[in-house]
């Protein structure tokens, strides 16, 4: 699989990298020597041409304490329905959803992509995803889904979205 774009990913039997990717924080976990609670993960697929290889790579890390929290003042307006989350200004553009589910077992989210983000299916290349678990309002486990498309001058680095020194985790007790 070389990246976003390669149409295996979009085929009704395609593997769920993202499922996989899920289940591997815990080897965050092992890295921070902590337990990491799932709304502190993020998963990203960075566009085609803002990634560093050319091979489909997801980044597991924690999320950045601005976004978690700017995700958590919006969720009450977010759905499952593509729309634009209240994120710092230096990250926007990204459309995002909201999902009620424990795991990724049966959601691909480069597919939701493909098929619920105007024009994504046929320009897959340009747009980056990010997964972020949470616990939502009624303290269910769930996700948010964002996707931004790579425009002239303005890259897609989902990876931007995760912090790489962790603080959520150095925070919590």
């Amino acid at each position: 699989i070389t990246g976003i774009e390669d149409e295996a990913l979009l085929r009704p039997d395609a593997e769920n990298y993202f499922e996989h990717a899920w289940a591997a924080r815990s080897h965050l976990g092992a890295i921070l020597g902590r337990d990491v609670d799932r709304s502190m993960v993020a998963l990203a697929v960075n566009s085609a041409r803002d990634r560093s290889q050319n091979q489909l790579h997801i980044h597991v890390g924690c999320v950045r304490p601005d976004i978690r929290g700017a995700l958590k003042a919006d969720a009450a307006r977010l759905s499952e329905h593509w729309s634009v989350p209240a994120l710092p200004a230096v990250d926007h553009p990204y459309l995002a959803i909201k999902l009620s589910r424990d795991t990724l077992s049966g959601f691909n989210p480069f597919q939701a992509v493909a098929e619920g983000v105007p024009g994504a299916r046929t320009a897959m290349g340009l747009h980056t995803i990010v997964v972020i678990g949470a616990t939502l309002e009624d303290g269910s486990p769930g996700f948010y889904v964002l996707s931004r498309r790579r425009e002239d001058g303005a890259p897609a680095h989902g990876e931007d979205l995760i912090d790489q020194s962790c603080g959520l985790a150095k925070q919590a007790p």
